[in-house]
């Protein structure tokens, strides 16, 4: 979830949905790096990217950013609870891949993902 956000399902227009909401919007670190988070992601189109929906503001809750729903589990949790078979594996790999190549090709700057866990 990151340590300046708490991330929450959600339903928006009838389809599920992830909240990423900032957890303090009085740390102006923590907000602008949360909008240039969002500049970033309204920007991207990747089939291995999650998709970006939209970003809301309101006085009582702060700033928020709707993106798409996982319906599968995450990675981190299907290593932790089963593994994955040799070719989920070699699948997995080529499509983290392919999404690093992406945002490494990004124009006029390369976007460099420096959140990437075991």
């Amino acid at each position: 979830a990151g340590s300046c956000a708490h991330i929450f399902q959600a339903e928006y227009a009838g389809t599920k949905v992830c909240v990423k909401q900032i957890k303090n919007s009085n740390d102006r670190i923590d907000l602008k790096d949360f909008r240039r988070e969002i500049a970033l992601w309204r920007e991207m189109r990747h089939p291995n990217i999650v998709q970006f929906i939209g970003a809301s503001w309101n006085p009582d809750i702060g700033e928020q950013a709707v993106i798409e729903f996982m319906a599968k589990q995450d990675l981190d949790h299907k290593m932790r609870f089963g593994g994955l078979s040799r070719m989920e594996s070699i699948e997995t790999g080529l499509h983290i891949f392919q999404a690093i190549a992406y945002l490494h090709g990004t124009n006029p700057y390369p976007i460099i993902y420096r959140d990437m866990k075991p």
